[in-house]
């Protein structure tokens, strides 16, 4: 798989300014990946830690080939250590990544589908995996589009990912798969293994909030404001 960068530039373990919209602070980060359009990364001050709950948008700036990009972003969740922050200006997803890949060794079954039934299951391993495919130890040779049913073994999950996938390209040893129709709950559950195992890598004491995805509670409620206001402004203007 050609190493794409992902949304709007950004790479995984690259350093990164969070500058918070106060106009004053600015927390130097790391990013441990990213999932669709949220993005976890890792401070080192937990003095931080009041700027961020004051915090409702903020710019995520890194340094490109020829400028400074600036990101406009919202935080929705932080810790002592981690802050996951959801992109919201628009970008074109068409050359770049949607979700942070990780190399590692998960087991993995594949069972491809063969004049309209499931043949033999290929017992085998990721070499790389994200939220959106992997790559597996496989000698078989696939056409382009051949479609299996994948079951993928999460480190410590309760339950595993299974779902559809089609051969994207194989070489001697190996053949790239894109997964098709990953239920939301399962691609989130995916997610969250893939950057937890990334941000234990680059902290091996520090694992991320398995609610990473999900806005904290004082995030909903200001939401909830939000929309209530923006409801009663559009009511006042079309009365």
């Amino acid at each position: 798989m050609t190493d794409l960068p992902g949304p709007a530039g950004l790479r995984e373990d690259t350093s990164v300014s969070l500058a918070l919209h106060d106009g004053k602070t600015a927390v130097e980060c790391r990013v441990i990946g990213f999932h669709r359009t949220f993005v976890v990364l890792r401070h080192a001050a937990s003095t931080h830690h009041l700027a961020l709950q004051r915090a409702a948008f903020g710019y995520v700036m890194f340094d490109t080939p020829t400028s400074v990009a600036a990101l406009r972003v919202e935080v929705v969740r932080f810790s002592e250590q981690d802050v996951t922050v959801q992109i919201v200006d628009r970008f074109d997803f068409t050359r770049q990544r949607s979700y942070s890949r990780l190399a590692a060794s998960w087991p993995i079954t594949l069972e491809p589908l063969l004049d309209g039934r499931f043949g033999d299951p290929i017992l085998t391993s990721t070499a790389n995996v994200s939220a959106g495919g992997a790559v597996v130890q496989c000698a078989d040779a696939f056409p382009e589009r051949q479609a299996f049913r994948t079951t993928l073994q999460l480190p410590g999950a309760a339950a595993d990912v299974v779902c559809a996938a089609e051969a994207l390209h194989s070489s001697e040893d190996t053949l790239a798969v894109r997964f098709v129709g990953l239920a939301a709950e399962a691609e989130a559950a995916l997610g969250h293994a893939i950057l937890n195992a990334l941000a234990v890598r680059a902290s091996p004491t520090h694992g991320i909030d398995p609610n990473v995805f999900h806005r904290a509670p004082e995030h909903e409620r200001r939401q909830r404001i939000a929309d209530k206001m923006i409801a009663t402004a559009f009511a006042d203007r079309v009365s």
